[in-house]
């Protein structure tokens, strides 16, 4: 198999933006939330030592939707995820207008077969539980450390620690995240495989 598609279909990095800027009705304004509430309301909580994701949505402007650590959008009729919002419109209403929608990676090898990994329906994206930094990391435009095309950090480099929860700079400057480029009012970003077996 080629080892680009293989290298390329083993790690799926995904910022999830998840629609801030396409499907939030709210005004940037109506839309910002503190830090303090990103923290609070959308943060995963440990159980038994595994973060659960099943927590973790959207909740910028008028679209709430659940993400996950696994590709998918959406509860996907999930009994965990009843109190999850699958997006629902508005905030607080009892109908959600989506039951799922997920990652696909495909791609031809040398021999030519076609290999295709899908997040929904088949469950083949996974995170590596066993790794703590493998969460779901949030941020927002205007986040101290997070403007985009911006030094933050006056170290001559631009957005060159992405948000992961890990020192990215080639010059261990001990700092964590301090350079990364937001780029919607609520934006995600985990990493999740296609080799994990279960």
């Amino acid at each position: 198999m080629n080892q680009r598609l293989t290298q390329g279909m083993n790690a799926v990095s995904l910022l999830l933006i998840v629609l801030a800027g396409v499907l939030t009705f709210g005004g940037p304004a109506e839309a910002r939330i503190t830090e303090e509430q990103l923290q609070t309301q959308n943060t995963p909580e440990m159980a038994n030592g595994i973060v659960d994701f099943l927590n973790t949505y959207h909740n910028v402007g008028k679209l709430i939707l659940h993400v996950s650590n696994r590709g998918i959008f959406g509860t996907s009729g999930n009994g965990q995820l009843a109190n999850s919002p699958s997006a629902q419109w508005p905030p607080g209403a009892t109908q959600d207008y989506l039951f799922a929608a997920g990652l696909w990676v495909g791609g031809v090898t040398d021999d030519n077969d076609t290999l295709v990994s899908a997040a929904v329906y088949q469950s083949e994206m996974w995170p590596d539980f066993f790794n703590p930094l493998e969460t779901m990391y949030n941020t927002w435009e205007g986040r101290p450390g997070g403007l985009r095309n911006t030094d933050d950090d006056g170290d001559g480099q631009i957005d060159e620690d992405e948000i992961d929860g890990v020192n990215n700079d080639p010059w261990n400057d001990t700092r964590i995240d301090e350079d990364h480029g937001a780029i919607s009012q609520q934006m995600f970003r985990c990493t999740y495989y296609d080799t994990t077996n279960f």
